[in-house]
């Protein structure tokens, strides 16, 4: 299974609207185990960083007038 901090994040809301009727007031066992996957993702450096273009415009390469 493959889970990503977008889904445990989801979840997190998910459960965060459930009423006390549906959860029977207890969640606990839920959230700890979200809590330690989210931990596990922190720690775990990210196998292909997303990289996003960053647009340079031609000015910028200017030579500025103290050089």
């Amino acid at each position: 299974m493959k889970f990503d901090r977008d889904q445990i994040l989801n979840r997190y809301w998910e459960l965060a609207n459930l009423t006390t009727e549906q959860t029977k007031g207890n969640i606990s066992g839920q959230l700890k185990a979200l809590d330690s996957l989210l931990e596990a993702l922190a720690a775990k450096p990210a196998s292909n960083p997303k990289v996003v273009p960053f647009y340079r415009a031609a000015w910028m390469d200017l030579p500025t007038p103290d050089q």
